[in-house]
């Protein structure tokens, strides 16, 4: 067992083919990676591997999705918001300099 009070189990699994005389176990692997043939002849890891996910992965990617785009629309109106505050603040400072003489040529490329 375990001496976790509340283990994290994976959240998906690949499952190897059960041939014609399989005594009712099957391959199951963690790791996609482990579903590769280490050499030529490899009969452990040598076949056909599918891949289980747990459901709430299922039910909960598009909403995660839809989540990082929200999020990201959002990052993208605030740096738009923050530019045109600067662009602002910049078209008020240069006419208070032009108002004054100032020169800022040097300050502009």
């Amino acid at each position: 067992m375990t001496d976790q009070a509340d283990p994290t189990w994976p959240r998906e699994i690949w499952m190897a083919e059960l041939d014609e005389h399989h005594n009712g176990t099957g391959m199951i692997v963690l790791s996609e990676f482990a579903t590769v043939p280490r050499w030529e002849g490899d009969d452990e890891r040598d076949g056909d591997f599918h891949r289980y996910v747990d459901a709430d992965i299922l039910e909960t990617t598009e909403q995660y999705y839809k989540n990082q785009i929200e999020g990201e629309r959002q990052a993208r109106q605030l740096a738009e918001n923050c530019l045109r505050q600067k662009d602002a603040t910049m078209t008020t400072l240069f006419r208070m300099l032009d108002e004054h003489d100032v020169d800022y040529s040097h300050l502009i490329s």
